[in-house]
């Protein structure tokens, strides 16, 4: 047993990386998690927390003795990172020890959840562009200061630039600190700022949608902030809310233009659609390859948003079937069928779990839903709902595409779907979020 106690100075090699990108290193036979150590790096630190009865402790850096070769050089690293901004958290590795951390991380994740021995993943698909690629940021603001939360803290950093979001981003949260600095009063309201960024329409530039989370009693106020902010970028979509995803419309469209490949996408506020506009339609196109599609499938594309992966699928497919708890993505999904001329797809509000049992029973709309061929589902970071699982398990649906943010909850579900007559066949990790721990992982699952 270790006898490791706190404020005790050690030293180690970082040998792995963690989910939330602590270093890891081992003292004797004990593992310590050390923030802001990456792969490589022989590092001095204090002890936070005893090991006395746990195999680990975690510790503070103190000293970097020995820099990893895997580093990238200084003027590389976005210099947010030294104030605490918790949005970066693989930034200091180089592009392809991220990649290659990432892949790492899945196969353990798959093993030691998903109880597969040897799970087949295939090589990730690596980003073009790893800086700048964001097309929807939160900004959050503190009496003037405007950026991102510190790494586990509700402290803003005051951000003036940003290696992953775009400039009309940044663009936007100097409007804001600029608009604050001539009303403070408003740096006491206002509390998060949302951007989105679509295409560019015909002034030249990329249209941007805002949504302001203001305690403001009256529009003029907003109304105000709303020119300040069209200033500086081609602002064509304003709304305002009391109360997080209660969006009011106050000025321009209603929704922005998006887009994927050869298809245009509407889209609210409110609604969920791909932060990055490059590796989306990488994405989605390998969903299409392990759909394996002859034009006579029915596909269920769960916990469905605007639509998207459905409406990028439907040419090749006989029938989509859109499910969706958000109902103004639900109005987006059936509005963007009409834009790209889609005939064979239809949209459904509702939880994908309840939705599709009711779908089987002819009770939406005098919609009955016989069969399904190939279902994909792309839920939130939580993972599919267990009565979802259990319906398509029950309609021995034949094939499962599983669209993931989160390697644990992924996993969690192929262990389910493995127990109750399903084979994960092979995934694939595309990476979405360059600099960011995160993976987006699509997995193959079929019927025995």
């Amino acid at each position: 047993m270790s006898t490791i106690k706190k404020g005790a100075i050690i030293t180690t090699e970082i040998v792995d990386m963690d989910h939330k990108g602590d270093g890891i290193g081992r003292v004797g036979s004990t593992v310590v998690f050390i923030k802001g150590a990456v792969i490589g790096d022989k590092v001095k630190a204090v002890a936070k927390t005893t090991a006395a009865k746990k195999n680990y402790f975690t510790a503070e850096l103190v000293e970097i003795e020995e820099l990893s070769p895997l580093r990238k050089t200084q003027w590389e690293v976005c210099p947010h990172k030294a104030e605490g901004c918790g949005g970066c958290k693989l930034s200091e590795l180089e592009y392809t020890a991220q990649a290659d951390l990432k892949v790492k991380q899945l196969t353990e994740t798959l093993k030691r959840i998903g109880r597969i021995e040897e799970p087949e993943v295939k090589s990730i698909i690596e980003a073009d562009r790893i800086y700048n690629y964001r097309n929807k940021a939160v900004l959050s603001q503190d009496n003037g200061k405007v950026g991102f939360l510190a790494g586990r803290s509700n402290r803003v950093i005051d951000c003036e630039t940003c290696q992953i979001n775009a400039d009309e981003t940044m663009a936007v949260a100097r409007a804001v600190r600029r608009y604050i600095a001539a009303n403070p009063d408003a740096g006491k309201r206002i509390k998060q700022i949302l951007v989105r960024l679509g295409e560019v329409d015909e002034t030249g530039e990329r249209e941007v949608q805002i949504g302001i989370l203001d305690k403001a009693k009256t529009f003029d106020p907003i109304i105000e902030l709303a020119e300040e902010i069209a200033e500086d970028v081609n602002l064509v979509s304003f709304y305002w809310a009391k109360d997080a995803d209660k969006w009011r419309h106050v000025a321009g469209k209603t929704t922005i233009n998006c887009r994927i490949g050869d298809k245009r996408y509407e889209v609210s506020p409110g609604a969920f659609f791909q932060i990055n506009d490059e590796q989306v339609l990488k994405l989605y196109d390998k969903v299409k390859e392990y759909a394996g599609l002859t034009g006579e499938e029915v596909i269920l594309d769960a916990y469905c948003g605007v639509g998207t992966i459905g409406l990028h699928l439907a040419d090749k497919a006989k029938y989509i079937v859109g499910i969706e708890k958000v109902r103004a993505a639900i109005l987006d999904a059936n509005r963007n069928a009409t834009i790209n001329g889609v005939v064979n797809a239809r949209y459904f509000v509702g939880t994908s779990e309840s939705t599709l049992s009711q779908l089987y029973a002819g009770h939406r709309n005098d919609f009955e839903l016989e069969k399904i061929d190939v279902a994909i589902v792309d839920p939130p970071r939580a993972g599919c709902a267990w009565p979802l699982i259990d319906t398509l398990v029950q309609r021995r649906v034949k094939k499962i595409i599983y669209v993931s943010c989160d390697p644990a909850t992924l996993a969690r579900d192929v262990a389910i779907l493995q127990e109750n007559g399903y084979t994960f066949k092979e995934c694939t990790p595309v990476d979405m979020f360059p600099q960011c721990n995160n993976v987006e992982t699509i997995a193959l699952l079929s019927r025995k």
